[in-house]
């Protein structure tokens, strides 16, 4: 079974599943942010995928992942690209955990994020068996290889394991998902910005060569 959220246009999802036409996949996706591509998503499927092997589901991952549509079958594939604050990071794992099969593997994007690294650096700390296999960083955040970083996780713990929220869990989120991205995302705006100013990224260009 393969398990996608956060699916944009539909290439990983139609990706993973090409050669695998027995292979059952459930994906969601809420469409809340890139403008939506609704369209571009069912035209891709419907191109890349066979007829009914994938139950998409136009929702919140964590009504989703809540629901586990799949269940009781057990998921071997876990693909993560929706939201990326540390909460939602740390609650995409821990909700999906117990439903993971023997030696399943977990994939999580934008790992060059320093707030998503510590949800999953936190989350495989008290997940014994969750062992990170592959940490793939890029130089930037649109890199044509693993365009903003990914991490693969393997799991060799027991099915149907459930994993309690750690002590000082929520001071963690407090720093993260207030400090942190507060002060990245002003930062963020700010540099791009600066970008749409003419002669900006060459005058950066130069600065740091």
């Amino acid at each position: 079974m393969y398990v996608e959220i956060g699916c944009w246009q539909g290439l990983s999802l139609a990706g993973a599943l090409h050669g695998h036409p027995a292979v059952a996949a459930y994906a969601c996706a809420d469409f809340s942010e890139f403008g939506g591509p609704r369209a571009a998503l069912t035209a891709t499927l419907a191109r890349w995928t066979e007829p009914g092997q994938v139950r998409f589901h136009d929702a919140d991952f964590r009504r989703f992942l809540g629901v586990a549509p799949w269940a009781p079958a057990r998921v071997g594939a876990y693909f993560y690209d929706g939201g990326h604050d540390f909460d939602d990071q740390f609650v995409a794992l821990q909700a999906m955990l117990p439903h993971l099969a023997p030696d399943a593997v977990v994939i999580v994007d934008d790992t060059n994020w320093r707030h998503v690294r510590a949800a999953n650096r936190l989350f495989a700390e008290h997940a014994r068996g969750f062992e990170l296999v592959r940490d793939l960083r890029t130089a930037s955040a649109f890199a044509p290889t693993w365009w903003n970083g990914l991490q693969v996780y393997r799991w060799r713990g027991a099915p149907g394991t459930v994993l309690a929220t750690p002590l000082g869990y929520a001071r963690r989120r407090r720093f993260w998902d207030g400090v942190y991205l507060r002060s990245a995302r002003t930062w963020w705006r700010a540099r791009a910005a600066a970008a749409r100013v003419p002669g900006a990224r060459r005058a950066w260009r130069r600065l740091r060569s």
